[in-house]
């Protein structure tokens, strides 16, 4: 079996050329669905994504190709949350969520901090499971070395294939 696979730090689903164009910001989910499409893979991991104001960025973008979805928030925000997505062509059959945080004292005097998420995804992919993990690293070297452990340490167990 083969995959094809790709992340998409959507921020937010903000179309930038129609920003650099007018100088307002627009939010174009669509956008973001038929970019993905265009890159002809079977999952996308999606980065800043918002769960806000009754609208599911990553269900909508799922809508909009036809897949399946799978959200984690990483941060409360205003009206919703903030985290990781998954879109996937195959089936997704359970999602678990895996914080990453760093400590107050880890973090002192970090500026732009936020907490993290690990997206855990099991997709049932042509009769197979295959795992699949979505991570958006912080900006600081403390932030990324905590992630890189956590990642290794949730992929050491999984058992069959992993993306």
């Amino acid at each position: 079996m083969e995959l094809r696979a790709a992340t998409f730090n959507i921020q937010h689903g903000r179309d930038h050329l129609h920003g650099l164009a007018t100088g307002q910001e627009k939010i174009d989910l669509a956008l973001m669905a038929e970019t993905i499409r265009k890159l002809e893979v079977d999952l996308c991991g999606l980065n800043e994504v918002r769960n806000q104001d009754f609208c599911n960025q990553t269900e909508e973008i799922a809508r909009n190709l036809g897949w399946h979805f799978a959200f984690c928030p990483a941060i409360g925000i205003k009206n919703g949350t903030y985290g990781n997505g998954l879109v996937s062509r195959f089936p997704i059959k359970s999602v678990r969520a895996v914080p990453i945080q760093t400590s107050f004292t880890e973090r002192n005097p970090l500026k732009f901090y936020e907490d993290r998420v690990l997206l855990i995804a099991t997709l049932e992919a042509e009769g197979r499971e295959v795992t699949v993990m979505c991570c958006h690293f912080g900006l600081r070297s403390v932030e990324k070395e905590k992630a890189t452990q956590i990642v290794l340490r949730e992929a050491e167990k999984i058992r069959g294939p992993l993306i």
